[in-house]
């Protein structure tokens, strides 16, 4: 009898063992959490880069307009003693078209991308941030300034002309030599720039959400609230910045063709006021 009631409890227990095993009577075992990771660094980078270069594009345009004004603009009733307006054309002409020679060192300042960025939608006169200025100071100072603006004697200025009279005729040549580099460079590889600068923005933000979505299923699938709400919000935000990246390289085709055409039209400016303005002057 007693044979008989071990042999029974032996089976009944094997039997359980093998229904668990079988999954008759299933275990739900917790999966270890995945972990909260950061997937908008990157993004956040790539849109920065991105505004930065449509403010500093926009920008330069902008500096360029206010020195034509600059350039062209003759108070009345200056006093330059006896010039020879006629070569004093002749060397801002001269000044105008001297070819471009790189420099070989020079330590460009630091351009700030996230005011420049903070920018894009704001209603700021775009020429006076730093971030701008510093922008057309590294593109000027990487080319050798035009003979005309590193000499002391001012073509078609008398010999004993006065202090003043120089430091006129000296401060026209300066912003002259900005305008040759800015208005004739410095805008088209901005211009040219904004595509190429959007369409690899667009890139990051695909990769970081096909990331971002994977890393989203195994949060569920470890029942793991607090990462999975963290990871959506991440994927919110950068489906956000990616549409907003799609936008602007768009739109990009028309922007630089609208820059380069602002920068033609200030080149024409200048080559005009040599005669219109400087060119009334006897």
């Amino acid at each position: 009898m007693r044979s008989f009631v071990a042999m029974r409890r032996w089976v009944v227990g094997a039997a359980a063992a093998s229904a668990v095993g079988c999954g008759a009577f299933p275990i739900k075992v917790p999966l270890p959490s995945v972990g909260t990771k950061d997937f908008s660094a990157d993004a956040q980078k790539a849109m920065l880069r991105l505004q930065s270069e449509y403010t500093l594009a926009k920008g330069v345009v902008a500096l360029v307009q206010t020195k034509v004004d600059e350039f062209l603009y003759i108070e009345d009733g200056l006093k330059l003693g006896k010039v020879q307006w006629k070569q004093f054309r002749n060397e801002l002409e001269a000044c105008w078209n001297a070819p471009f020679e790189a420099v070989e060192k020079i330590e460009a300042r630091s351009v700030n991308a996230s005011e420049a960025a903070q920018a894009l939608k704001g209603n700021s006169a775009l020429h006076e941030l730093q971030a701008v200025k510093d922008t057309g100071w590294n593109a000027v100072n990487k080319v050798k300034a035009c003979p005309q603006a590193l000499t002391d004697d001012v073509g078609g200025f008398p010999k004993k002309a006065t202090d003043e009279s120089k430091a006129w005729a000296r401060q026209k040549f300066e912003v002259l030599n900005d305008l040759r580099v800015l208005a004739k460079d410095e805008v088209a590889k901005r211009a040219t720039a904004l595509k190429p600068a959007a369409e690899d923005a667009v890139k990051v933000f695909a990769t970081q959400l096909a990331s971002a979505n994977a890393h989203l299923a195994l949060a569920k699938q470890a029942a793991d609230q607090a990462v999975t709400a963290d990871t959506q919000r991440q994927i919110d935000s950068l489906t956000a910045m990616q549409n907003e990246a799609t936008a602007l390289g768009q739109q990009a085709a028309t922007d630089s063709a609208a820059l380069l055409k602002a920068a033609g039209e200030s080149a024409a400016k200048v080559q005009s006021g040599f005669q219109e303005v400087y060119g009334k002057r006897k």
